[in-house]
């Protein structure tokens, strides 16, 4: 879609007709710079303000991302590489930071799987890249999550480390 939301708005009827709003979303957007001349879309803010009785905002909530690449690039393929955004970080609005780790890359251009049995974190997609007619075999990463760690900012709590074990 070419369209971005911006705004959410919740809303309870009272009456026959009337919407009356209780809670409000502002969405806040920036373009990235992915690193391989390209920008991408981020959601990098939420601003969430209560709307019964007297506006009531709280702080913000902050979304932090991190490059990751997203092809098993080759050098030398005449490709440019394909970098995107994956979460990193949260700042939410009570004073906590979460921070997003994800496990390594298993797959580079010398030791990828078979199409049809790949047991690692990437996969195989057909496309044709700009400029050439017959479709080739690429192959991207999958992103899992290692660790999630979650900090209290404000108080003395100890950080809550979880961490996950894919089969």
């Amino acid at each position: 879609t070419r369209k971005k939301l911006t705004k959410v708005t919740t809303q309870i009827r009272t009456g026959d007709s009337a919407y009356t709003p209780v809670d409000e979303w502002r969405l806040t957007h920036i373009f990235t710079d992915n690193g391989d001349a390209s920008k991408s879309l981020w959601l990098n803010k939420i601003d969430h303000t209560g709307k019964v009785g007297t506006d009531a905002s709280v702080p913000s909530v902050e979304l932090y991302g991190t490059q990751l690449p997203n092809r098993v690039d080759e050098s030398g393929d005449n490709l440019l590489p394909f970098y995107r955004y994956r979460l990193s970080g949260v700042l939410n609005e009570s004073g906590g930071a979460l921070s997003v780790n994800y496990a390594g890359n298993q797959c580079t251009t010398s030791n990828v799987p078979a199409e049809d049995s790949s047991v690692k974190r990437c996969f195989p997609v057909k496309w044709n890249p700009p400029g050439v007619t017959d479709p080739i075999t690429d192959w991207f990463h999958k992103y899992v999550v290692g660790s999630v760690v979650q900090t209290d900012l404000v108080g003395d709590n100890a950080d809550q480390v979880t961490t996950y074990t894919y089969v």
